[in-house]
């Protein structure tokens, strides 16, 4: 079964704004929230789906998922979707991630923003959103990791935050 996810994650407190940019926050534990990057949106900002997966795809396909994170340049997310996330982090901290996943292999791709700015290059691997996470604040726990602890598994598409019809 299949598993998609492209968002972006940021505190609840500054979330005010974010209707009027057409994006829908989702709560998450620890005062996050998480908007959607769904189908109709990427389509209506004219962003590209999981650019930062699609741009290293054709090495990994090659090499296999790589153990530890790779940086991928920073254009691979596009003018709108970095700029998008600027201004969302204008304010505190943002992450933008993406998943995909088939039959347990999968990859995953992040962007870490504060205060307008993207803080390091994006990157690519097997854990790339728990290290978004991370560094939000999420510690890992002997018993869980970050992304299971926000719940990000919970649909298996990210059309299915806004609608989580069964």
């Amino acid at each position: 079964m299949a598993y998609t996810l492209q968002a972006i994650i940021m505190p609840n407190a500054f979330t005010a704004d974010v209707e009027a940019l057409g994006l829908q926050p989702v709560n998450l534990p620890h005062a996050l929230s998480l908007l959607p990057l769904t189908s109709a949106t990427t389509t209506r900002l004219e962003i590209a789906n999981s650019p930062l997966i699609v741009s290293a795809g054709d090495r990994f396909d090659r090499q296999g998922s790589p153990a530890h994170n790779e940086a991928v340049a920073a254009s691979e997310l596009g003018d709108k979707l970095n700029s998008l996330c600027q201004q969302l982090s204008d304010r505190d901290k943002a992450v933008y991630i993406e998943a995909e996943s088939w039959a347990g292999t999968g990859l995953q791709g992040c962007a870490l923003y504060y205060q307008g700015q993207l803080i390091e290059a994006p990157c690519v691997g097997r854990h790339a959103i728990n290290h978004a996470l991370n560094w939000l604040g999420i510690a890992n726990r002997q018993s869980t990791d970050a992304f299971d602890e926000l719940g990000l598994g919970r649909f298996r598409a990210t059309d299915d935050w806004l609608d989580p019809t069964p």
